[in-house]
């Protein structure tokens, strides 16, 4: 997922996110640790892997978030259509939605 997105030309990284491991500022470089390509998955999160165990735990107060470094679009060979709100942080500042 996020290498689909930033293929598109959608600004992931939120400077509003703090890293899981150290609470500090900062990209992982799609590490899954950082949670600054943190989604809100809005519809079709069906054809989206499960999630692991360590997602899960970073993301327990934002049920409906994915890490995009960590999603997979297709899971299963599921097809569909899925929309998502990037940076959900800044909500009610500028948001992209992408579908």
């Amino acid at each position: 997922l996020r290498l689909a997105m930033l293929v598109r030309g959608v600004k992931l990284n939120d400077p509003l996110a703090k890293r899981f491991d150290t609470k500090s500022g900062g990209n992982c470089g799609a590490g899954g640790l950082c949670r600054t390509c943190a989604v809100s998955v809005l519809r079709g999160g069906e054809v989206l892997n499960p999630q692991k165990i360590s997602e899960k735990q970073m993301l327990e107060d934002n049920p409906r978030w994915r890490l995009a470094c960590k999603a997979f679009v297709g899971y299963g060979m599921q097809e569909g259509e899925i929309t998502l709100q990037v940076n959900p942080r800044q909500w009610g500042q500028d948001c992209e939605e992408w579908s």
